[in-house]
């Protein structure tokens, strides 16, 4: 377990590189050089290739690392297999979208006319997602996570940023601009697909493909998981599309702006999720359910003072960010947004890993039936929210059904094995992190963005240290953390 810890340290660097790629993206160029509705147009483009994405995947990347370990001497068979799995299933998925494109598009007519001139470029990209999806798949099967989150944090980000300043310098128009993300794609591909071949031997048997001993297990493992991967898809992107549908493009280019800004907060969640799966499926196998409900409680309180740090941290900050930021006067609509959807995921990251310790229980089927269920209520609580609220409604949507979903997850947990996450420390961080906000939302604001940005930050860092040193949040798991990074400590 320790290789996955140590690459899932490398990971979250990555991520934080990304991170910062991205806000400077977001906050400083895309503004400067693009308009709020081509934003929303990339975005609604970008979002409907990846709804698309598990559906032509068909489950395949998570039966790569499934079956990878255990078929050692059909490997070759497995990605035949798998791999034509996902083509048979990407054509069948564009064929019907094809069929039904006047339908999809009639619900965007009103609003946002443009994205039926772009039909083609929304199959290119689900095409570029799919293989990208693929390989890494086989890089993560191969326990190397670092090397695609790589790509995906840097490289893909450090390419979108590039090609934004060249249509800043006249370079490219914004039609080639959005061609330009398949160029993209294309160097993540390769890039990828070089470093995965030095690890794996990317060789494909194609010969009685549907013959195998495994065919059978791999195609159901497959279509089952398909529910989860779409259910949870569909929970990320809805909203975009459906802000798109129902207001225009210009309004869901200042949504997914702030959407950028409030889903880092959810940063530190992946991180530890990834380092206590591991750990909670080996509980499991041993019996230790005290354990797991004791890192139940760890993590959850670890998340919440991570989630509360960065919470406060942006949201304090958002009048200078839309001060610094190009048309932020237009883009600082999105405001609201930011504070919902931060509360969305700090009401993910309290409620601790839940659903990684429903996916390694005797439950685990439930996981994707709730999964699905809360894809359904994202939609229906879009629906309700957008028409009569705005964008801010999108985000009202899917902090209550995150809700709703967490706290049916918690009542599972609750009544089958009687884990509890919360304790006396989630109400004492809660009161003081509340004060804290409150406390320095309440020091002057300088004339300057830059220097409030900079003095504000501090001050935030400063008493969330003072915080974490009188409470100490979880130190089990920051133990856990420290001896599977550096082993001699």
């Amino acid at each position: 377990m320790g290789i996955v810890v140590r690459q899932t340290f490398f990971s979250s660097i990555s991520a934080y590189f990304g991170i910062v790629i991205g806000y400077i993206n977001i906050v400083l160029f895309m503004p400067l050089y693009l308009s709020e509705a081509e934003i929303g147009l990339i975005r609604t483009i970008n979002a409907m290739a990846m709804l698309l994405v598990p559906l032509a995947l068909i489950g395949s990347s998570g039966s790569l690392v499934r079956f990878f370990p255990k078929v050692k001497n059909q490997i070759p068979q497995l990605m035949g297999l798998t791999l034509t799995m996902v083509v048979l299933a990407y054509m069948i998925v564009t064929g019907f979208s094809y069929l039904l494109r006047d339908v999809i598009f009639s619900l965007y007519q009103e609003n946002a006319p443009e994205i039926g001139s772009y039909f083609w470029l929304i199959y290119g990209l689900l095409g570029m997602m799919v293989l990208f999806n693929y390989i890494e798949a086989v890089s993560r099967a191969a326990l190397d996570i670092s090397t695609p989150n790589f790509f995906r944090e840097v490289v893909y980000k450090s390419g979108h940023l590039f090609i934004v300043i060249m249509v800043g310098v006249g370079y490219l128009s914004f039609e080639k601009y959005l061609y330009s993300h398949l160029i993209i794609y294309v160097f993540l591909i390769v890039g990828l697909g070089y470093f995965v071949s030095r690890k794996v031997f990317l060789k494909f048997d194609f010969n009685g493909v549907f013959n195998h001993e495994f065919t059978k297990d791999v195609a159901s493992f497959s279509l089952y998981s398909i529910l989860g991967s779409f259910g949870i898809m569909m929970v990320l992107q809805i909203d975009q599309l459906m802000v798109s549908g129902f207001l225009g493009l210009e309004f869901n280019g200042i949504y997914s702006t702030a959407l950028y800004m409030a889903v880092v907060i959810e940063l530190p969640r992946r991180l530890i999720a990834q380092i206590t799966t591991p750990i909670i499926a080996e509980a499991y196998h041993e019996e230790r359910y005290a354990d797991i409900n004791n890192d139940y409680k760890n993590v959850s309180n670890s998340l919440f003072f991570l989630g509360g740090f960065l919470f406060v941290l942006i949201t304090l900050n958002l009048p200078n960010i839309y001060s610094i930021m190009p048309n932020g006067a237009s883009f600082s609509r999105g405001i609201w947004v930011v504070y919902f959807i931060g509360l969305t995921k700090i009401v993910d990251m309290v409620f601790s890993v839940n659903g990684e310790i429903i996916s390694m229980s005797k439950i685990f089927r439930i996981n994707v039936i709730l999964i699905m269920g809360l894809g359904i209520l994202t939609v229906i609580t879009n629906y309700i929210f957008i028409p009569r609220i705005g964008m801010v409604g999108a985000a009202i949507a899917t902090l209550t059904t995150y809700l709703i979903f967490n706290t049916i997850k918690y009542f599972l947990l609750k009544v089958k094995y009687g884990f509890d996450p919360f304790s006396k420390k989630t109400i004492y961080l809660l009161i003081t992190m509340g004060f804290g906000y409150f406390l320095i939302a309440e020091i002057p604001r300088m004339n300057s963005p830059w220097a409030d940005l900079v003095l504000r930050s501090m001050i935030i860092g400063l008493y969330f240290i003072v915080l974490f040193w009188a409470f100490k949040p979880s130190p089990e798991i920051i133990n856990i953390i420290q001896k599977k990074i550096n082993p001699s400590k």
